[in-house]
């Protein structure tokens, strides 16, 4: 209930199904606080839907705390800044990512016009998998 977000990132990141994650506690200094706080975990690769993360409880947890705990998932706002809500990603593991045709014979993507290769993440990359949305910038 401690943990800081460095110790967080480094936990998700021992997960080897899991290619990246990315830990942001954005109230507070750690996981819990007496203040309350706000912690994002956003699951960036592999795509698609990912097992709901739950709490589990252990031996030697102070049990006379009186905050609650909880992870709130499927479009729910969070209980300490009503601002926030939880969404479900919208990225799928599709070829070429819907944004281009494969040539199986070089094992390569053709993209459409305006994307190019990505980082995996929706960054530009030297994934061949058209998910960098790309545009040109002309003078005229």
């Amino acid at each position: 209930y401690d943990a800081s977000e460095e110790l967080l990132q480094y936990r998700f990141d021992q997960f080897t199904e899991l290619k990246s994650v990315r830990v942001t506690i954005e109230k507070g200094d750690k996981l819990c606080s007496t203040d309350g706080s706000v912690t994002q975990i956003k699951f960036l690769r592999p795509h698609g839907p990912h097992p709901a993360i739950t709490i589990l409880t252990a031996d030697g947890l102070d049990s006379h705390v009186e905050h609650d705990i909880s992870v709130r998932t499927k479009g729910l706002y969070s209980l300490i800044d009503h601002s926030r809500y939880s969404f479900t990603g919208t990225t799928d593991n599709t070829e070429c990512s819907s944004r281009g045709t494969c040539d199986y014979d070089t094992g390569k993507c053709r993209c459409y016009d305006g994307y190019r290769s990505s980082d995996g993440e929706g960054g530009m990359g030297m994934i061949a998998d058209c998910g960098y949305r790309f545009q040109e910038f002309f003078n005229y």
